[in-house]
This record gives C-alpha cells, sequence and structure tokens, in this order.
C-alpha cells in the first residue's frame, strides 16, 4: 500500500510538471503583448497629438518587438520616458506590469487573461483602432508560443530596425497551423492523463487490497488452528490431572476403609475380651496371690495413620497388624509420653510410592523421595507425641529414609 501511493504522488507530480507552465515564459510574453499593443497605439495617437517625431524616434525599436525576444517593461519604461511619452503612457505600462495569471491554466486561458486585461486598462480599444485591430492575431500568436513550450529571451529592445512588423505577421501566419495541433496535444493531455492514473491507481489498489486481504485470512486460519491445538493439548493435561486425582481419592477412600476395618475389628476384639472376662469372674473366682502378681500392660503399642499433626486414640493397636498399622510406640516411664517410629511392610510400601504425602509428612521428615525402586522406610531418628484429650499429638517428627 505504501508502495502504490508513493507511485500515485509521482504520477502526479509529473502530471502537475507537464501541465504548467513557467512563469518566466508568461512574463516574456505578457511583456510583448504590452510593448506590441503600446507600438499601435501611439503610432496612431501620435498623429493626433503632433508627436509624429517623438514616436519616430522609438518606432524602430518598438518594432523590434518578438515574441522569441520580447521587450522587457523596464526597457519600455525608459524608451518612454526618454522621448516624451512620460506622462501619457507611463501610468498606462506600470498598470499593465500588475497582471497575474494563474501558470496552472491551459495555454488558451493564460493567452485570454493577458489579451483581455491589456486592452481593459483604459479602454484601449475604444481609444484606438489600431491596437484593436491586432486583438485577435495577438491572442493567437500568444498562444501558439505557450503551446510550443519555446522560452522566450526578454531583449533591452536594441535590435535592427529593419524587422518590420509585416515580417512579424508572417511569423504569426506561418505559425498559426502549429499552434492548433500543440494546442490540441495539450488539451488531450489535459483529458487524457488524469483519467489513465486514476484508473492505473485504482488497478494498483485492487491488486494491494486483494493480497492485503488474502495475507489476513491466512493469518486468521493459523490463529484458529493455533487455537485448536492448545484447546487439545490443555485438555490433555486437564484428564491427566483429574485422573491422577480420582487416583488419590480412591487411595484415601482405601486407607480410610482400612481404618474402618480395623476399628470394627479392634471393638469386636473388646466385647469379645469383656465377654470372656466377665465369664470368668462367674465360674473362676481370682485367688488373692494372683491379683497381687498381675503384670503391667505393654509399654509398647502401634498406630495407623496420622491426621493433621496427631494420632487419634482410637486408631490404637497393641498388635502388628500388617498393612493396617504404620508407627510403633514406645511408652516412656510418663504414660502420656511416647517415641515412635516407622514400621514399613509390603503394603504400606506400595501405598507410599503413589501417595506419600497422608502416610509419612503429618509424623516424619524424609531425607528423600520414594521412588519405584523404594523397597522399605529406615528411621534415623524417632519422633515424639504427647497424649492429650483422646488423641497422641506430634510434638517432634521422626526423620526417615526410603531405601
Amino acid at each position: 500500500m505504501k508502495n502504490s501511493i508513493a507511485l500515485f504522488l509521482l504520477l502526479c507530480f509529473s502530471y502537475h510538471s507537464i501541465g504548467q507552465i513557467s512563469q518566466t515564459n508568461i512574463d516574456n510574453v505578457k511583456n510583448y503583448a504590452i510593448a506590441r499593443v503600446v507600438y499601435e497605439y501611439l503610432k496612431e495617437a501620435s498623429k493626433e497629438k503632433n508627436k509624429t517625431k517623438n514616436f519616430d524616434a522609438i518606432k524602430s525599436k518598438l518594432e523590434s518587438n518578438k515574441i522569441s525576444s520580447p521587450m522587457t517593461l523596464d526597457t519600455l519604461r525608459a524608451l518612454l520616458e526618454a522621448n516624451g511619452f512620460k506622462n501619457t503612457k507611463l501610468v498606462f505600462v506600470d498598470k499593465l506590469n500588475d497582471i497575474q495569471t494563474d501558470p496552472t491554466a491551459n495555454p488558451s486561458e493564460i493567452a485570454n487573461s493577458i489579451v483581455k486585461a491589456i486592452y481593459d486598462v483604459e479602454n484601449v480599444a475604444l481609444k484606438s483602432s489600431a491596437a484593436n485591430s491586432i486583438r485577435e492575431p495577438l491572442l493567437k500568436e500568444i498562444e501558439s508560443n505557450l503551446n510550443s513550450g519555446v522560452p522566450t529571451k526578454p531583449v533591452s529592445g536594441k535590435t535592427s530596425s529593419n524587422e518590420s512588423t509585416q515580417s512579424g505577421s508572417t511569423t504569426e501566419e506561418t505559425k498559426e497551423p502549429k499552434s492548433n495541433f500543440l494546442s490540441l496535444n495539450f488539451n488531450l493531455w489535459n483529458h487524457v492523463l488524469p483519467i489513465g492514473l486514476s484508473l492505473l491507481f485504482f488497478i494498483i489498489c485492487l491488486v494491494k487490497f486483494g493480497t492485503v486481504n488474502g495475507r489476513i485470512e491466512r493469518r486468521k486460519n493459523e490463529i484458529t488452528d493455533l487455537g485448536h491445538k492448545s484447546f487439545a493439548g490443555n485438555s490433555d493435561r486437564d484428564y491427566s490431572r483429574l485422573d491422577k486425582k480420582i487416583e488419590d481419592l480412591r487411595y484415601s477412600m482405601s486407607l480410610i476403609q482400612s481404618d474402618i476395618d480395623f476399628l470394627k475389628k479392634q471393638k469386636q476384639e473388646k466385647l469379645e475380651n469383656n465377654s470372656y472376662s466377665q465369664r470368668q469372674e462367674i465360674h473362676t473366682p481370682i485367688p488373692v496371690q494372683n491379683v497381687a502378681s498381675k503384670q503391667p500392660e505393654s509399654n509398647t503399642f502401634y498406630m495407623g495413620s496420622p491426621i493433621e499433626n496427631f494420632f487419634p486414640k482410637n486408631s490404637r493397636s497393641n498388635e502388628y497388624k500388617k498393612g493396617l498399622v504404620l508407627y510403633k510406640f514406645f511408652q516412656t516411664q510418663n504414660q502420656n509420653e511416647a517415641q515412635f517410629e516407622f514400621v514399613s511392610d509390603e503394603e504400606t510400601i506400595k501405598h507410599i510410592r503413589s501417595n506419600s504425602m497422608e502416610l509419612v509428612n503429618p509424623a516424619c521428615n524424609s531425607q528423600n523421595s520414594p521412588s519405584t525402586n523404594t523397597n522399605t522406610v529406615r528411621t534415623i531418628s524417632k519422633g515424639f507425641a504427647r497424649f492429650d484429650n483422646d488423641r497422641w499429638n506430634i510434638i517432634e517428627k521422626a526423620l526417615i529414609k526410603f531405601e
């Protein structure tokens, strides 16, 4: 698009340069026309005012004024002032010097504006029949010169007096056909060139628009494809995370179910033990000596998985049960305090490989992470717990290592 605009501006500039006539050329043909009209006017007026001698003194110089080498206004003014026409025609010349024309107009319009302005000053056409008689030939001569594009060269008026007005007329007649032909060519440029340039610019814009539109469509398709691919990739990752979450939940449920089964079994054993003790008390009285010799409870017991930072009292087991207990407790002399260590077997190792967070991290710090090759868990240093309000609170975590 930028290239199209640059080309269009270049063509417009070229067209402007072709159609515009230089101001210098316009000024020169204007000077020629002024000197020509002044010549005809003075030739007639000098007879009426008895200034024939004055006119004869400048006649040859005025006749040397040609459109190819026009007399400048400064030269014309000095000539009139030096030969007794200071008070009659200098004001007329000064007014003609202020004629303004548009360089961008065509030769016919410029020629008409110059001639009309000259003849409008002080009603030259009404005062001089001779000046009025050359109006149409002068108009055609100026238009022909502007159409030809040949620059004119101003002179000081010091040319040979042998050149006559008649020779100037012959030149005008010879150049008239050329003027018509060049005027036709100039008008053709004025009408056809703008249309051609507009059409060319329109075609370039269409081609560029089609190219840009195609690029936009391709980018849209690429963005759509990327969106589909990204969605598909994200969906696969989302499904993978969901599957992992489901597996973790299933494992947690299995642990809870294991704790429930363990508690049910423990409750059943206690009920059976209580029933057996009651039957023994009824049928077999205990001797006094046997009461005195009764041994205290064992200071060692087992616990299941911790909850946050404590072990619930109901997860206690006095016996080691494979797959159901994870920690072994050693009570101190103070029955409300105990040390503990991690106890592993095949079942607990299997659970640890898939989810060590719920089983290990609440009660242990580990030196490493479990892997698929983990076979056992070794306790480096025991943890410490204190019994309070029906639960064993974890005071200090155990240190373990997966091996």
